[in-house]
């Protein structure tokens, strides 16, 4: 049977420059006014103390499957992941 022990996650890295970039690009091509720097400043802050202590404890339990996807196209991303699965 399987169990929630058994439960893997996939994370996906990205560097902090990178996720910026990328939410200024989506903002200025989407008219999205909620990707400004300082809101999204504030949500890379919520991420590091309410997101990353729970990452950090399922990489520790050996639970956590990083893919990393800074640099990398959309199509790459998936091919990694579905080696994975």
């Amino acid at each position: 049977m399987f169990s929630q022990a058994d439960m893997k996650y996939i994370y996906f890295s990205v560097s902090e420059e990178e996720l910026i970039e990328r939410l200024l690009t989506r903002a200025k091509l989407q008219g999205r006014s909620d990707d400004a720097l300082p809101v999204i400043r504030h949500r890379l802050s919520v991420y590091d103390e309410q997101t990353k202590p729970i990452i950090d404890h399922l990489d520790k339990e050996g639970r956590l499957i990083t893919v990393v996807g800074t640099g990398k196209t959309i199509p790459e991303v998936w091919a990694e992941v579905k080696n994975l699965l």
